[in-house]
């Protein structure tokens, strides 16, 4: 092996090393980071962890093997990783954050009240939960996108809602003096989206199994009450109740949109008075996928 060749394979050593070494040291920054992060949790729920992971490149910190346990609750919630993607920490309060927890295995006793309907649905295993979001905050035009808050549970379901507000002051001051701080917010547009993987064909199925009637029958009587509801009919629009019939007849997905027209103070929602106001005021939107 002549000399440039040595020098060579001696700099893509020395490379090698130095991202590892790197990564290492980065990781190690990370983890003191999260371990003061789960002090400051500590009144709310006790945080273990068993590693750390910072990418080198840039790819976000990974928090491997975590256990998560409320105060109030006592029972232990369990992740495979929380992932970092993205977070401010140059800000008391961060403008913009992306994240995701994958591998959550949750006991249904956990979910408190609705623990005893989701045993009657047949959810006795644990539930296996994802969860991630995204938001970021402008400054300069004072105004908040969530993104993405988006959370599932196998053979359950997918929630993933988006919305964006206006003329929003987020510092220390703002958040103190909650709620009277939200009455010059505007609301601008929100989406959610649901997503059906067996819940609801569950609930079908286990009401049908309890009244002695086929599902075919439970979904007819339950399209029936929502024409007949008079509350509704003022409500929604006729083709959206058309919309509702068919994700009743065939739970797959649907989407609920609010686009009004110009910006709505969230002070005007307060006073708005009934849903039907509501709705009409943010133009509020029902659709079946």
């Amino acid at each position: 092996m002549n000399k440039a060749m040595v020098a060579l394979a001696g700099l893509g050593g020395g490379a090698i090393a130095l991202f590892f070494g790197g990564q290492a040291f980065v990781s190690h920054v990370a983890a003191k980071e999260i371990d003061k992060a789960i002090v400051e949790v500590s009144p709310f729920a006790a945080v273990e962890y068993k590693k750390v992971k910072t990418s080198f490149l840039g790819q976000g910190t990974t928090v491997k093997d975590v256990v998560i346990t409320p105060v109030d609750s006592g029972e232990a919630i369990k992740v495979d990783e929380i992932v970092v993607y993205d977070f401010d920490t140059n800000s008391e309060i961060p403008t913009h954050v992306k994240m995701a927890m994958n591998g959550m295995s949750m006991s249904t006793a956990a979910l408190g009240e609705n623990a005893a309907m989701f045993s009657e649905l047949g959810y006795d295993k644990d539930l296996a939960l994802s969860f991630a979001t995204e938001y970021e905050y402008e400054e300069g035009d004072k105004t908040i996108q969530l993104k993405q808050f988006k959370m599932g549970a196998d053979e359950v379901g997918d929630v993933d809602m988006s919305f964006q507000l206006a003329n929003v002051e987020l510092d220390e001051k703002a958040i103190a003096s909650l709620p009277f701080s939200l009455f010059g917010v505007e609301f601008r547009e929100a989406n959610l989206t649901y997503s059906d993987d067996s819940l609801i064909n569950r609930l079908f199925e286990t009401t049908a199994a309890a009244e002695g009637k086929s599902v075919k029958e439970v979904k007819a009587e339950a399209i029936a009450g929502l024409k007949e509801d008079s509350e509704l009919s003022e409500l929604l629009t006729a083709e959206q109740i058309k919309e509702i019939e068919k994700f009743i007849n065939n739970p797959k997905s649907f989407s609920i949109s609010m686009s009004p027209e110009a910006p709505v103070p969230l002070s005007s929602l307060m006073t708005a008075g009934d849903g039907d106001a509501i709705a009409k005021l943010l133009n509020v939107s029902f659709k079946a996928k």
